[in-house]
C-alpha cells in the first residue's frame, strides 16, 4: 500500500482543487510519499511559488478502503493530510479558476463540492474527511 499526501490549501471558506485528467475530476493537491518527499517543494513547484511562502503542518494519517475509479477495483489507501498556508494566497490566486503549468485549479466551497456529481462519486470520502478536520 502506498502513502499519499493530501494537501489542504484554504482561502476563506474555499479549498483549492486541481483538475485531474485521469480521474476526470477535481481533487485536492496530492502526491505520493516516498523516502525523500518534500511536500513543501512539491507545492512550490506545482503552484510556481517560493517555498518560503508556504507554512506546512501535518494534520492526520488515515488508512481506509474505497473503490478506485482509475483502477476499477477496491483499494486500500494510506493518506497523510497536510495543511499548507500560503502567504498572500488571496492576492496570487484570487480568481475562482486559474491555470498554472497547464493544470486547471479551482476554489471550491462546501456547496460547490456537494453540487458536483463527479466529485461526489469519486472523492466524497476525502471531502468529508477534510470537512471534519477543518472544524
Amino acid at each position: 500500500m502506498s502513502k499519499h499526501a493530501i494537501i489542504i490549501i484554504k482561502k476563506d471558506d474555499e479549498y483549492l482543487n486541481y483538475y485531474d485528467e485521469r480521474w476526470n475530476c477535481y481533487l485536492f493537491p496530492n502526491c505520493k510519499i516516498e523516502e525523500n518527499t518534500n511536500i513543501k517543494k512539491y507545492i512550490s513547484d506545482i503552484l510556481e511559488i517560493e517555498e518560503m511562502q508556504i507554512n506546512m503542518s501535518f494534520i492526520k494519517e488515515i488508512t481506509h478502503r474505497k473503490f478506485s475509479e482509475s483502477a476499477k477495483k477496491e483499494k486500500e489507501y494510506n493518506h497523510h493530510f497536510y495543511k499548507a498556508e500560503i502567504n498572500n494566497v488571496k492576492d496570487k490566486f484570487k480568481e475562482k479558476e486559474f491555470t498554472v503549468k497547464k493544470t486547471k485549479y479551482r476554489w471550491f466551497n462546501a456547496k460547490d463540492f456537494e453540487e458536483d456529481e463527479r466529485i461526489q462519486k469519486v472523492n466524497s470520502d476525502i471531502i468529508d474527511l477534510v470537512k471534519k478536520m477543518d472544524r
